[in-house]
């Protein structure tokens, strides 16, 4: 009997072996935060195509284009209404004193007012803000328009040419 027995634990042994199943296990998790990408485009983006567009790093007047045209845009999953300001400052060069003075107005900006930056105003700015708080990823992409003065222009001295710079500046509002 004893054999038996001992057989019989042997064979629950080797079939409970045999039908074992291994259990692995996988945890899945999410880290959810908010995210905001600025970029500055030349043309109105979607969130079907920011990903796509190119930043644009620099732009280029001349002396037959005098006004040039820039989207301050972003990609942002923030629940708050979300405020963009643009702030700028006049054209200057390295090698001499002159500057050249720009104007730059934003469609449907607050106030809607066009600013200028010279060497009096260059504090100016141009602000947009939401309508209403934000629900889900999105894209806000708004039309700046900067203009160089002619007169300014025309009175240009340096040989090495001018520069300025543009600042984007992205916020929230409740």
């Amino acid at each position: 009997m004893r054999k038996i027995l001992i057989i019989a634990l042997t064979l629950i042994v080797g079939a409970g072996a045999l039908f074992a199943v291994d259990n692995d296990q996988i945890v899945l998790k999410l880290e959810h935060g908010e995210s905001t990408v600025p970029k500055w485009l030349l043309e109105e983006a979607t969130l079907d195509d920011f990903d796509s567009q190119e930043d644009q790093e620099d732009d280029y007047f001349s002396e037959e284009e005098k006004t040039l045209t820039l989207y301050p845009s972003l990609k942002t999953n923030s629940t708050d209404k979300i405020v963009v300001t643009v702030s700028g400052n006049p054209l200057a060069s390295g090698s001499v004193s002159t500057k050249i003075g720009l104007s730059a107005s934003g469609e449907n900006s607050d106030g809607g007012t066009a600013v200028t930056w010279d060497e009096t105003s260059a504090a100016d700015k141009i602000k947009w803000t939401e309508s209403a708080a934000g629900t889900a990823n999105r894209v806000i992409s708004h039309k700046l328009e900067v203009t160089m003065d002619a007169d300014d222009y025309a009175a240009a001295v340096a040989d090495d040419g001018y520069q300025a710079t543009l600042t984007m500046e992205i916020s929230s509002s409740n």
